[in-house]
């Protein structure tokens, strides 16, 4: 792994978030949106924008695998998250680890 690219997913919990969080691939950065969380976003920003037909945190448990998809779509690797890795030292964790972490 030391050798390979990181891809970085990096929830959003501001208040309002701009979407559910981004993908870091390098010098790029893609937004992910749903349908509660999907505000307008200023041009040049993001390379890209993903658009779930969604409301992750509202159905949590049937909307939480649209998102996943497109972490495992775009090969993400790592999940940097400071507030749900609040008990632990390293903010970024893989991303199973991440994912055992919420789905508990």
């Amino acid at each position: 792994m030391e050798n390979q690219t990181q891809i970085i997913y990096s929830p959003d919990y501001r208040s309002p978030p701009s979407g559910l969080g981004t993908i870091s691939i390098g010098k790029d950065l893609i937004l992910i949106q749903d349908n509660d969380n999907c505000s307008e976003v200023r041009d040049g920003i993001y390379s890209n924008i993903i658009k779930l037909e969604a409301n992750v945190f509202e159905d949590f448990e049937n909307d939480l695998p649209k998102l996943l998809q497109v972490l495992r779509d775009n090969n993400v690797t790592h999940v940097y998250d400071s507030k749900t890795a609040d008990n632990i030292c390293d903010p970024k964790m893989e991303l199973a680890d991440w994912i055992h972490m919420i789905a508990v």
